[in-house]
């Protein structure tokens, strides 16, 4: 992951993250529906389209490795599933 300023190119911002530390295996390979809460929060409100919310997803390896956590973010998708470059923060 690269940090860039809302300004550039970017696929995603961050709203905050999930943590799985009291989980003793993997989460499952499905976005964890905590993060729109964690969006709403983030925004004040619903993410507005064509915005929507995911995470990141924590990869077996990762976890093998101690991580216990996968960031939330939102973006925009295009119609075949990937994430849209935007230059702009959906804040403002």
């Amino acid at each position: 992951m690269t940090v860039v300023p809302c300004a550039q190119p970017h696929q995603w911002e961050i709203t905050g993250r999930v943590d799985y530390a009291d989980q003793g295996q993997v989460p499952l390979d499905e976005p964890d529906v905590r993060c729109y809460d964690i969006a709403v929060a983030y925004l004040g409100g619903r993410p507005s389209d064509p915005w929507g919310s995911s995470d990141e997803g924590l990869p077996p390896e990762s976890w093998a490795a101690g991580r216990r956590f996968a960031h939330c973010f939102v973006g925009q998708w295009n119609p075949d599933g990937t994430l849209a470059a935007v230059s702009a923060s959906i804040r403002g």
